[in-house]
């Protein structure tokens, strides 16, 4: 049984050099809130109000997603629709077809 070749430089062996792998870090970004309408009445306007406020407050996220049961308590059902992207919260109103806001990861 013949001993391992040294190696010759960081990760190189036997004429082969291994790249090592990079340390993964959490990305984490801050959320950003568009309001795409105005708000129908007083009640409207002071959750969205209150919206923009959590969405200020919140700390840099690994996924905005995760202010989702939150947005749901401020909006709740019937009235309200929210749901979740890929990387985003949208906001509807239950019979408006148009979005009233989204969340978005601002990278």
């Amino acid at each position: 049984m013949q001993p391992a070749p040294a190696p010759t430089r960081a990760g190189a062996v036997a004429g082969h050099y291994v790249t090592p792998m990079p340390q993964i870090l959490p990305v984490t970004t801050l959320p950003r809130l568009a309001v795409e309408q105005t708000p129908l009445d007083a009640a409207e306007a002071d959750r969205l109000a209150r919206l923009g406020q959590l969405i200020e407050e919140a700390a840099p996220l690994p996924d905005v997603r995760s202010l989702a049961p939150a947005i749901r308590e401020l909006f709740p059902t019937p009235a309200y629709q929210v749901g979740c992207g890929g990387a985003h919260i949208w906001l509807h109103r239950t019979d408006d077809p148009s979005r009233l806001a989204i969340i978005l990861e601002d990278r």
